[in-house]
């Protein structure tokens, strides 16, 4: 049944990228995104990435306008495990326009990414955006040398979650089909707003333990774009166990298998 539903929905959805020798493939991936959009604050996330080749396991801000190009201009901040390299993290910004993007990636080697939780935090404020893996700061970008911070001050973003498969082996790898089945867990995801005028910077607003799915916050991807080898399904997004589970699969979706429980 899943497969004629996997079937039919493909029918209907454009999601075909092809490979370097033209064989075209469909795979399926996940993205969970905030419904409220926030400018600034402090995100903390709980997760086990992917650390696979060819697989983009992330987390990240981002503004809804930004694919529809001029006269809405593209804001984006991440956090994503890169398989081109066992451990790679990859932080960037990315500003300008849809048909004229730009970005400022950099790279840390984090031990252990693909294989236990770690907590993953993004600081945005006006006067600059930090990252952090449980609680070291691994890059923080200022308004005083950066523009695209100070870019970001116009323009209120989602917060995302999401596992895909990209195009690009010179970015992450070639990717293998021998890795499916693939599952990034999050635990919990704690939100802080910014507080400038309060002796705390930060000020806690809410966690998220993913014991259900609080659909008055979160939505499920059902789309592709260019350059991604998978279409989102919402199948591919479930709670389990107290953890939001996002899958990585071939022919069909939703869970099977086990995924690493954090302690």
């Amino acid at each position: 049944m899943k497969k004629l539903l996997s079937v039919l929905f493909l029918a209907v959805v454009l999601i075909a990228c092809s490979s370097k020798d033209n064989e075209v493939k469909f795979y399926y991936g996940a993205e969970v995104f905030s419904h409220q959009p926030v400018l600034f604050g402090k995100f903390e996330v709980r997760a086990k990435l992917i650390n696979e080749s060819g697989v983009v396991s992330s987390f990240f801000l981002y503004d809804n306008a930004s694919w529809q190009g001029r006269p809405f201009p593209w804001r984006e901040i991440d956090i994503e495990s890169i398989g081109k390299e066992k451990g790679m993290l990859q932080t960037n910004i990315i500003t300008g326009y849809a048909d004229k993007r730009v970005t400022s990636e950099g790279e840390t080697l984090i031990e252990n990414v693909g294989a236990e939780y770690k907590t993953y935090t993004i600081e945005w404020t006006p006067d600059y955006v930090a990252w952090f893996v449980d609680g070291k700061e691994i890059r923080r970008d200022t308004a005083e040398t950066s523009q695209q911070v100070v870019d970001l001050r116009d323009t209120p973003q989602t917060y995302r979650m999401n596992v895909w498969i990209a195009i690009w082996d010179e970015w992450v790898g070639k990717f293998k089909e021998s890795s499916f089945p693939m599952y990034q867990s999050i635990n919990w995801i704690k939100y802080y707003e910014y507080t400038p005028e309060k002796s705390e910077k930060f000020t806690h607003k809410w966690t998220d333990d993913f014991d259900t799915f609080d659909e008055s916050r979160w939505g499920k991807g059902d789309w592709s774009f260019e350059g991604n080898l998978v279409v989102f399904v919402k199948g591919n997004a479930e709670i389990k166990d107290g953890h939001l589970v996002l899958g990585l699969t071939k022919d069909e979706f939703g869970y099977s298998g086990e995924f690493l429980k954090d302690e």
